[in-house]
């Protein structure tokens, strides 16, 4: 009976672990932007969301965006991101995505019923 509920507890932690990965609207577009690319710096993430987000407002200064961008991806986002095993950091900076990155962005991508 234990072992049973520690499966439990642990399907439920690798559960939490990706939807806090896939929650963030800048987390899904990092894994569009792996997706597309076969591995990308953080600064090259930042560049293609920065560059995307900056564009829906013509007022917003783009380089200072894409620094805030960089800025969050490298402190907040990207951990999570490797926390649930959705992307890996080598040790060349580049950032990847994982089989389990591949087959969530997949997922998100399919069209609602």
């Amino acid at each position: 009976m234990a072992t049973t509920h520690a499966l439990d507890s642990d399907r439920t932690r690798d559960r939490d672990r990706l939807f806090r990965g896939l929650a963030a609207r800048r987390r899904r577009a990092a894994l569009r932007v792996l997706r597309a690319s076969n591995a990308a710096t953080v600064v090259d993430l930042a560049e293609a969301i920065g560059t995307r987000e900056a564009a829906a407002d013509a007022e917003t200064d783009r380089d200072a965006h894409t620094s805030a961008v960089e800025a969050a991806l490298h402190h907040r986002h990207l951990p999570v991101l490797v926390e649930a095993g959705l992307v890996d950091r080598r040790d060349d900076g580049s950032v990847t995505l994982t089989a389990e990155g591949r087959t969530a962005v997949e997922w998100l991508d399919e069209p609602m019923p």
